[in-house]
């Protein structure tokens, strides 16, 4: 199962950030995905699990700015 929050700040509508697993039904593969409050609302981006292994560590950043949001994974922007 991967459906869970790995990291966040905040709750509900207070949220900051949330970095999570995202195992929607009917998806084929799961998601790791991270939502970030911003100026403009909820911003979303995510990228399929099975792109990495995950049975090894990973560093994971996210950056945003100029309106761009991006995640990435061991040095490699995996969504934006």
């Amino acid at each position: 199962v991967w459906n869970a929050t790995i990291v966040s700040k905040g709750t509900g509508e207070k949220t900051h950030f949330r970095l999570f697993g995202d195992d929607a039904p009917g998806a084929e593969v799961a998601d790791l995905a991270l939502e970030i409050r911003t100026e403009q609302g909820l911003r979303r981006v995510s990228f399929p699990i099975d792109r990495v292994d995950v049975s090894d560590w990973h560093d994971i950043v996210v950056r945003y700015g100029g309106g761009k949001l991006q995640i990435l994974c061991d040095g490699t922007v995996m969504a934006e």
